[in-house]
């Protein structure tokens, strides 16, 4: 099956997550396989690579394909269960609010630092406080950039340290999503504004996770969220 050209501007992710479905019901891509690349795949259908990443990454939340780090995107199942389906198209076709996005991700990340609480290893510790680490130099230096990077990192480690795949998947398709839609709602001043407090909450979170206090963790990690749910919501106003 060749990838076409999209036909409907209005629905560009939703789009590239039904022919990526088709080819894998027809048999052109079988579990195991490795999909095309970002940019391979955006050409052939005629979309930015923005579209194909939030549809790859609905099409990832429902566990029909994986990401693997430096390598690509691979089938990991079947696609021929019809709610799995109607359960992808609707992420890209209705999930496209950030604020809607954002909601899950808080609640994601909630589970996950209560299960890193009880699970993270000596060395699972060791490297979330290697990124507190960049965090706090990123802050000295007011670089917005780093520490956006390095708060990605934080948060996939703690995923990592919960040791549940289905989640850790879930939160990083999550990201990928808001990851280009928060650089055009969030002015990066605001996050230098913001970066003591929200440097913070990222070292009581990690404290909690020291501690095992699963109360403090899970609050601290609601908190973290509240301050920028609160600018995109102005944001959105406008």
């Amino acid at each position: 099956m060749q990838f076409t050209k999209i036909g409907d501007p209005r629905k560009k992710s939703a789009y590239v997550a039904e022919q990526v479905l088709c080819a894998i019901k027809d048999g052109t891509y079988r579990v195991g396989d490795k999909l095309p690349a970002e940019r391979e795949l955006a050409e052939q259908v005629g979309v930015s690579r923005n579209s194909v990443r939030e549809a790859l990454s609905a099409l990832q939340i429902i566990g029909i394909i994986e990401s693997r780090a430096g390598d690509g995107t691979y089938i990991r199942k079947s696609a021929g269960d019809r709610l799995e389906i109607g359960q992808a198209l609707i992420l890209v076709k209705e999930g496209k609010n950030l604020l809607e996005i954002w909601e899950a991700r808080r609640e994601i990340e909630t589970s996950l630092v209560k299960l890193a609480i009880d699970r993270a290893s000596p060395q699972a510790i060791d490297k979330i406080e290697v990124i507190l680490g960049r965090m706090r130099e990123a802050t000295r230096a007011k670089d917005s950039v780093e520490y956006l990077s390095a708060n990605r990192d934080f948060h996939v480690a703690i995923a990592e340290a919960a040791d549940n795949p289905p989640l850790r998947n879930a939160l990083c398709a999550l990201m990928e999503i808001i990851t280009q839609q928060l650089l055009e709602k969030v002015n990066l001043g605001y996050v230098l504004e913001s970066i003591e407090k929200s440097l913070n909450e990222h070292r009581d979170i990690l404290g909690a996770i020291k501690d095992q206090d699963k109360e403090a963790g899970a609050k601290t990690m609601k908190v973290h969220f509240e301050e920028l749910e609160k600018y995109l919501k102005r944001r959105y106003d406008e």
